[in-house]
């Protein structure tokens, strides 16, 4: 009986899953042939039209009846190509589909299309020239010579089309040839970013997705449900890469400002029509760190990987790993608003609405679920040297802190300590977050002053090591030395270090011998005492 029940939970969780698709696939068409003024519904068309091919069939009448027009490459009466010879642009100037006709240059074509053909031109310029990305693959898997490009009336900014059933024969995997739609006129309300600076970052956008499914599209087909697992890395490509062509533009910080402040509800991989596009700054915190040769990295090994695989595979190549970029990606969405830093964080942080974190610190422990960050400001009301901690049954967690509102440690793995100073009455961040596939259930966070000690205990001299560290010191410590006899062997001051490093040496310079050592640390409000042992 209870497994009847599991099966009836899974057939209803895949009939929604279904009604939901159609749901979208019923605003897609109503969206693309005029019969609705709605608001756009997406940035980008690109999933719908995957979808109204693979779920044609379950349409009703009426619909598939407006839909078939959608099936089609779109035909339109005029075309130009553009200087370059990289693209061929067809557009109406009359009906649904018209562009703007004014046309400056006395040429018979457009002004809008001959800005087209120039912004389409540098974004091939940009995207392959300067970046080493592969032209789009035409229908035989060739790089393709000239790329079409239709204008049409829509309540998205554009779209790139291709057949799921089409893939080329010719190149592994699936791959597949494509063209692009893009906006008529990008007037009216529905559009963030209007006129031809919507055009430029429409074009960067499409024509990227128009690359990417030359480097392996992922599908599965399962219990009558289409899945693009990869999608949202698309997404976040494409939306990367328009900010990267045109970065006086900044279209998509309408995107970032609606993610923000429900950042620690969405997946990294979420699809849901924002998140997707917001998750762009992942990539600019890569690139600022690793430099941009390594979002063509990314995709290269996308051929081979999953997204998050070949996020991952690439970063380790560079000494990094998806798990503690996406650690410091958390950290990094503090530093937005009225915690901008542009030059050490993100470049338009200025621009983002300011993060409100949660102040709940028994939040903490709650289950962390896949591919999620959590943010909360814990109070300090002492300043010191502190220890953290998080014990997990599984260490794919991180840990990490900002730590007086300023600055980013280095990401502890569950299960592993994580030691900074922290000055009371400042800010204190503590960001989990969890990189694997799978929820955490259980985690437990522990944070308490920490215990001043000797770095290297016993001490072993040996010519690369003539020093020792006494570290978690607070500022303005005073340390003595002294022989287990009780007399004082040498006195340091810390100053504004967390470590006093000791040179083996007495107070009068001489080397000491091997042995027992106690030593004593003291500062404002602290103290702490022990032994060493020094073998030469």
């Amino acid at each position: 009986m209870k497994f009847l029940r599991f099966l009836l939970a899974i057939n209803l969780l895949i009939s929604l899953a279904r009604a939901d698709v159609l749901s979208d696939l019923e605003n897609y068409i109503y969206a693309r042939t005029g019969e609705s003024s709605q608001e756009a519904y997406s940035k980008c068309g690109f999933r719908d039209a995957i979808n109204l091919r693979q779920y044609f069939s379950q349409l009703s009448p009426t619909l598939q009846k407006l839909a078939e027009p959608l099936l089609e490459m779109p035909k339109r009466k005029y075309q130009v190509t553009s200087p370059s010879g990289h693209f061929v642009l067809h557009y109406n100037l009359e009906g649904f589909h018209a562009v703007p006709p004014k046309d400056s240059l006395g040429n018979g074509i457009p002004d809008y299309i001959d800005s087209a053909a120039v912004i389409l031109d540098h974004v091939w310029e940009v995207e392959i020239d300067r970046l080493g990305f592969n032209p789009p693959p035409d229908s035989e898997g060739n790089p393709v010579t000239s790329y079409p490009v239709f204008f049409s009336s829509m309540n998205y900014y554009g779209l790139t089309n291709f057949d799921l059933n089409e893939d080329i024969a010719s190149l592994p995997g699936n791959n597949y040839s494509s063209y692009l739609e893009l906006h008529n006129n990008f007037q009216g309300s529905r559009f963030a970013t209007k006129g031809l600076e919507a055009l430029k970052v429409t074009a960067a956008h499409e024509f990227h997705h128009a690359i990417q499914l030359g480097y392996q599209f992922r599908w599965e087909f399962s219990n009558g449900v289409y899945n693009y697992p990869d999608l949202f890395f698309l997404e976040i490509s494409s939306t990367f890469m328009e900010d990267y062509v045109y970065d006086e533009i900044n279209d998509y910080v309408q995107y970032v400002n609606r993610f923000i402040p429900v950042a620690d509800s969405k997946s990294f991989d979420a699809a849901d029509g924002n998140s997707e596009y917001a998750n762009a700054i992942f990539l600019q915190m890569l690139t600022k760190i690793h430099g941009t040769e390594i979002f063509r990295k990314i995709w290269e090994n996308m051929v081979k990987y999953p997204a998050i695989s070949a996020i991952n595979t690439t970063l380790r190549n560079y000494g990094d790993s998806f798990a503690d970029s996406f650690s410091r990606y958390a950290c990094w969405l503090y530093f937005s608003g009225e915690h901008a830093d542009p030059i050490r964080f993100f470049k338009d942080g200025g621009l983002f609405t300011t993060m409100r974190l949660n102040t709940d610190k028994e939040s903490l422990n709650d289950k962390l679920e896949s591919l999620r960050m959590r943010h909360v400001r814990t109070p300090v009301e002492e300043s010191g040297f502190f220890l953290a901690k998080v014990s997990s049954e599984s260490n794919s967690g991180r840990m990490n802190h900002i730590v007086n509102g300023q600055n980013i440690m280095t990401p502890a793995q569950f299960n592993r300590s994580q030691y900074f100073q922290q000055q009371a009455g400042k800010p204190l961040i503590v960001v989990l977050t969890n990189s694997a596939d799978n929820d955490i259930e259980i985690l437990n966070y522990e944070f308490k002053l920490a215990p001043a000690m000797v770095d290297r205990n016993p001490v072993v001299v040996t010519n690369n090591l003539d020093r020792i560290a006494f570290i978690n010191v607070p500022f303005q410590s005073e340390l003595k030395i002294y022989t287990v006899r009780g007399r004082l062997v040498k006195t340091i001051h810390s100053g504004n270090d967390t470590r006093i490093y000791w040179n083996l040496r007495n107070r009068f310079s001489r080397k000491v011998s091997s042995g027992i050592y106690l030593y004593l640390i003291r500062g404002k409000n602290f103290k702490a005492a022990g032994k060493l042992t020094v073998l030469r």
